[in-house]
């Protein structure tokens, strides 16, 4: 049993994209979304699974104006539960132009090449400065800010909402890149926030529901919603090169799933790691 594949362990900048994509392998081909791009390869959200090591080819339309992208890929590594994500390493062959393009995405826009801060699951979520003017918040990003203004742990925030884990992570991700959530001890929260924040949940349906599983026929999980949310967070962690951070998301998922034998071993593989560095 091994712990995180290596080819999550990425060299090239990789760069927080959302990127409508299709997904071509031997058995059809779906309509995707390329949740990160890199030279190197990229993440997808997929309808279906493949298995590690499918050969597949992608096409991905980038945005500002970077241009189209066209490449045999191979998957590095995937989840073990719905939604599917998949990691793709891409063949070298037109490394030279995804590099370029990888140069233009950061040209329009530096915050991209900006690396994450460890998320660890006992920090605490507050509100920063408000936005002004005001922007339209996504669902998960309404989460999220809902989950600051109560001062919830990370912990909390992704237990609660197992299933959407890793995309209210990339939310988090992208409030705390413009300062709007931060985390540290709770204080004051700024006044403005409560027009904010009802103008938030106004425009987006109203308060935010606990996920359910999703629907399959004859889908059982390997492990619990929460733990495997938890792996997933602990994987994301470990991809931007964070692994104090992923080892306590593999302890929390551990907690909620005692001796899973994935879980031992991918903590054992970042814990050895670490001693023989």
């Amino acid at each position: 049993m091994r712990g995180f594949p290596q080819a999550d362990h990425r060299r090239d900048p990789r760069l927080a994209v959302s990127a409508p994509a299709v997904l071509a392998a031997s058995d059809g081909r779906w309509d995707v979304i390329a949740e990160d791009f890199a030279a190197g390869g990229c993440r997808v959200v997929s309808p279906v699974p493949l298995r590690l090591g499918t050969a597949a080819y992608l096409t991905l339309q980038l945005p500002s104006g970077a241009g189209h992208v066209a490449a045999t890929a191979t998957v590095a590594w995937n989840t073990a539960a719905p939604p599917w994500r998949m990691g793709f390493a891409f063949a070298r062959s037109g490394g030279e132009e995804r590099a370029r393009q990888v140069r233009t995405l950061l040209d329009a826009n530096p915050r991209l090449g900006r690396r994450p801060p460890p998320l660890r699951p006992s920090a605490r979520l507050r509100l920063g400065t408000p936005p002004d003017p005001c922007p339209v918040f996504t669902r998960d990003e309404r989460v999220v800010l809902r989950a600051a203004r109560d001062a919830l742990a990370a912990r909390e925030l992704f237990g609660r909402h197992a299933v959407r884990a890793v995309e209210l992570r990339r939310a988090l991700q992208g409030l705390m890149l413009h300062g709007w959530v931060q985390t540290g001890a709770p204080r004051a929260t700024d006044r403005r926030w409560s027009a904010v924040l009802a103008e938030a949940i106004s425009t987006g349906g109203g308060r935010a529901t606990r996920d359910r599983p999703a629907d399959g026929a004859g889908y059982r999980p390997l492990r619990g919603r929460r733990a495997q949310a938890f792996v997933d967070l602990a994987r994301a962690e470990s991809a931007e090169g964070h692994d104090a951070s992923a080892v306590e998301w593999l302890q929390a998922a551990l907690a909620a799933s005692p001796e899973d034998p994935f879980i031992l071993a991918a903590l054992d593989a970042l814990t050895v790691g670490h001693a023989r560095g």
